[in-house]
């Protein structure tokens, strides 16, 4: 027996009487690799770096050899031995025999018949399916997929279908919308106001004037805000938000209905933009109080009526009272207009104006009477009580000021200082003079001293020296003015009560008593002063002279 026998001629021996004995006792295993000589069915069965094979009749199965223990690849390959060669990835297959089926051992994708080698075993890659072409109407996305190679939007939605050429159709029975040709059988059928169902319909359904909404096969026509759809469902029609109710307009505005919209706008004599309303301020003035002793009429003053209003005036109250009914207007509406009343009455007006949603008074005093009708005046520094005259202008004090300390003449006298005191000469140093005559006072005691700390004047508060203009105003009779007196023709037309009581001059000698009356004026210029006289033959008139003179004084209420 030759027993010159190859490594692996022995180990498929050994293989072989493996196999045996372990199928015989049932107890081998393929998946036993407890040794690194175990059975293998294909190449994945085997470790890293070991081989399956030594595979063949009469048994399919082989053994894992390590590369060290294969012997060198002869140069020549028999593809049809039946058996695994090192060089062959299965029986009779791989390398260089023909490519292994599906489910046989690879080393790589060039082993197989699929060109799919994968974990060691030859496998058949993934079919891929083409799309399939889309027929016109079916959807599709971006011009893929189409048989007719456009896809488009049709009522809204993207469909293949056949294009337009330059907006028409070239097959007969078609018609382009919506740049598809479409069989002019298509209908669009209108199912209620403004709303069309069809595969034909399109915005075109809508007149110029209304709104398209479109969706699958169906168009909805809408009017724009401020138009409604007409009775026939088709043209729009201007909606009336006035009479609707629609409006935003203030309680104090009015709304007028234009095309498409409404204006607001403000009633009289309301201002705004006509959603806001309210009523507009204005000013009221009477105008200034006038006194017009003389006069028995007054031009009123008030300022011009506001924009929309309207004025008038009334009497409220007179002095003395009750005598409301005197007084008229010449138009009680008018601003400006004339007042008629009775001399010596002062008269309180009220002037009202209303602008329509808002109405203003004031007041104004027009007198005719230069004592704004009080008549009696009580001089609070010694409780001595005057009648007041209101004689062409002026308000006048019915007697001379006879308040003050006695200045005496001759030896021992103190001449008048600036004391704080008010001092006055009385006719031939007699005390009744000064209360029947009125005190005979130096101009800076009847006036006041410039520098003086205090003024203390002859004329209570209130009243003051009358000018030479003052003076003037009574006229060039003086027997008008005079008090009754021995058998001179006096009259007291006024009731001055005018008193010849003389002067006491700068050579201390009391004088003119019963010839002159004379009366200090506030017309001075340096310590040259003028004095108004009125002498016993009726003349009257106005002389400068020096202040050392001491002479009557006489007040007039200060404007």
């Amino acid at each position: 027996m030759n027993l010159d026998l190859g490594r692996s001629q022995w180990a498929l021996i050994a293989v072989y009487a493996l196999l045996a004995v372990g199928l015989s006792t049932c107890s081998g295993s393929l998946d036993d690799k407890s040794d690194e000589h175990f059975v293998c069915l294909t190449q994945a069965d085997c470790l890293e770096g070991y081989v399956c094979t030594l595979r063949g009749e009469p048994y399919t199965y082989g053994v894992c050899l390590s590369v060290d223990e294969l012997e060198p690849t002869p140069v020549e390959n028999d593809c049809h031995d039946g058996l695994q060669s090192d060089v062959e990835s299965d029986v009779d297959c791989g390398g260089p025999c023909a490519p292994c089926s599906t489910g046989q051992s690879c080393f790589a994708s060039g082993d197989c018949s699929t060109d799919l080698c994968e974990a060691g075993a030859c496998t058949v890659a993934d079919v891929v399916t083409p799309p399939v072409p889309r027929a016109n109407g079916e959807p599709c996305e971006q011009n893929a997929g189409c048989l007719s190679g456009y896809c488009g939007v049709l009522a809204g939605v993207s469909v293949c279908g056949e294009p337009c050429t330059a907006g028409a159709c070239l097959a007969p029975n078609t018609e382009c919308v919506d740049n598809f040709c479409l069989e002019i059988t298509a209908t669009c059928e209108p199912m209620g106001p403004g709303v069309f169902i069809g595969s034909a319909c399109t915005c075109s359904q809508c007149l110029d004037a209304q709104r398209c909404v479109a969706a699958t096969d169906v168009i909805t026509c809408t009017c724009p805000i401020g138009f409604e759809l007409a009775d026939d469902a088709l043209s729009c029609v201007d909606v009336d938000e006035c009479a609707a109710g629609t409006f935003d307009c203030s309680p104090l505005g009015v709304c007028t209905n234009t095309l498409g919209t409404y204006l607001c706008a403000c009633h009289t004599p309301y201002v705004g933009d006509g959603s806001l309303c309210e009523c507009p301020t204005f000013d009221i003035f009477a105008g200034n109080d006038q006194v017009l002793p003389t006069a028995g009429s007054a031009t009123l003053e008030a300022i011009a009526l506001p924009p929309n209003g309207e004025g008038t005036w009334l009497v409220l109250s007179t002095l003395p009272p009750g005598l409301e009914q005197t007084g008229n207007f010449r138009d009680p509406h008018s601003p400006t207009s004339d007042f008629l009343g009775e001399p010596g009455v002062v008269y309180t007006l009220k002037w009202s104006v209303t602008n329509g949603c808002n109405t203003l008074t004031d007041t104004v005093v027009i007198s005719f009477d230069a004592c704004m009708g009080q008549h009696e005046f009580v001089d609070q520094r010694d409780g001595s009580g005057f009648r007041l005259l209101s004689l062409f202008g002026n308000c006048w004090m019915g007697r001379n000021v006879t308040l003050g300390t006695q200045l005496l003449t001759g030896s021992g006298s103190m001449p008048p200082t600036d004391d704080d005191i008010l001092e006055r000469y009385c006719y031939d140093d007699l005390q009744s003079n000064c209360l029947q005559l009125g005190g005979l006072y130096p101009h800076h005691e009847a006036a006041g001293y410039p520098l003086a700390a205090v003024a203390v004047t002859a004329c209570p508060a209130g009243f003051s020296i009358p000018t030479s203009e003052q003076w003037a105003t009574l006229g060039t009779n003086g027997y008008a003015l005079l008090a009754p007196f021995a058998d001179l023709p006096c009259t007291n037309d006024y009731g001055f009560s005018a008193l010849l009581g003389g002067r006491f001059d700068s050579q201390l000698l009391y004088q003119d008593f019963a010839q002159h009356a004379y009366y200090w004026t506030s017309t001075c210029a340096g310590e040259v002063c003028d004095v108004f006289t009125i002498s016993a033959d009726g003349v009257v008139g106005t002389i400068p002279v020096e202040t050392p003179i001491s002479v009557s004084v006489r007040c007039v209420k200060s404007p």
